[in-house]
């Protein structure tokens, strides 16, 4: 016999020999898949750890709550999952051989919440504070579990940021310089470094300067609004596979997503804003040759709508005009005409602007 065909032969014996532990193998293990949310406000929670009691299984959730245990031993298993801010959680399942079972975690904090599911007990402290509390949560378990070191912040941990500016909401974040024109900020700075060296994305994709007066790759924060942002990530510690526009360090805007909820959400909120140099409810003159109201009303609101667990909407808008006080003062030295030497210039003209913008 050809010595080739006698290898082949023996090959295919060994296999076959060897095919029936295997498949007894695979039939030994299953697979766990669910969804992990805050009972109490509905929320999917991203990079919840869970693991399988017993075994060095672990698995983490995505930004839907989503996770995925593959090679499970089959039949009883206990599942166990952590979060920040919310108490351990432990269930127990049935791993079926071969196959893939559903089971949904729901976790919360008893001593926030109270102990029915469902029901959040209030005083008069929760009830201002809960938004804050749930940020917080947030933020510290994305740190918690963060591949790198950055600083992660929800939007609602600080309240109302004066007409939705994501800047002015960084300004609160160690290491965070912001560059201002006038009053507004414009763009941020992390670790010192100049505003063009840091990299802004959203959703992971680098955004662009859209301004019509931009002419380098400092990103103009006044083209994006707070309203849609569910947190913000700061990362100042660059790696080989972070962009390498990113010198100082790179901030990722998380969008918010039907998937981050359960159930239906409507956030709403009413305001006036005003400016307090010289606050009057008469309109004044504006260079422009118009009146302009010095008080003027505003509003934000942002709906949450998961329809299915593949389809969702999320719609939000935001109405916000401020005026600051502007007092310029401008002034035109000549040096070189009408007796003026670069030594002896002299002041040919003195401007004096008072507005408001």
């Amino acid at each position: 016999m050809n010595p080739c065909v006698r290898l082949r032969t023996a090959a295919i014996a060994l296999l076959l020999s060897a095919s029936p532990s295997l498949l007894v193998a695979q039939k030994n293990t299953g697979e766990i898949t669910g969804r992990v949310q805050n009972e109490s406000t509905g929320q999917y929670l991203n990079n919840v750890r869970v693991t399988v009691q017993g075994t060095n299984l672990a698995a983490f959730t995505d930004h839907t709550g989503t996770f995925r245990l593959s090679g499970v031993p089959a039949g009883a298993a206990t599942l166990e999952a952590f979060y920040s801010g919310l108490d351990p959680f432990s269930a127990p399942v049935n791993v079926p051989a071969d196959q893939s079972v559903q089971r949904d975690l729901n976790l919360t904090n008893k001593s926030l919440y109270g102990d029915r599911p469902g029901v959040v007990k209030l005083n008069a402290f929760v009830l201002t504070s809960s938004k804050l509390t749930e940020g917080e949560s947030l933020a510290t378990n994305e740190q918690r579990f963060a591949a790198n070191i950055k600083n992660v912040i929800a939007t609602d941990a600080y309240g109302d940021v004066i007409e939705g500016n994501v800047a002015e909401f960084m300004k609160n974040l160690p290491g965070i310089t912001i560059e201002y024109s006038d009053v507004m900020p414009l763009a941020v700075s992390v670790r010192g470094f100049d505003p063009n060296q840091t990299n802004v994305t959203s959703d992971g994709a680098t955004l662009a300067n859209a301004s019509r007066n931009g002419n380098t790759r400092q990103f103009d924060f006044m083209q994006v609004s707070i309203n849609n942002i569910s947190r913000i990530e700061v990362t100042k510690v660059p790696t080989p596979a972070n962009p390498a526009s990113g010198i100082s360090g790179s901030v990722n805007m998380v969008s918010k997503s039907a998937f981050e909820r359960s159930r239906a959400q409507f956030n709403y909120r009413a305001f006036v804003s005003a400016s307090s140099d010289g606050m009057t409810l008469k309109e004044q003159a504006f260079p422009f040759d118009t009146m302009e109201p010095r008080v003027n009303p505003g509003f934000d609101f942002d709906l949450t709508l998961p329809i299915t667990k593949d389809f969702g909407i999320v719609f939000t808008a935001l109405h916000s005009k401020a005026w600051n006080e502007q007092n310029i003062s401008q002034t035109t030295w000549t040096a070189n005409a009408g007796g003026g030497t670069p030594a002896a210039p002299f002041l040919s003209t003195h401007n004096l602007l008072g507005s408001i913008r």
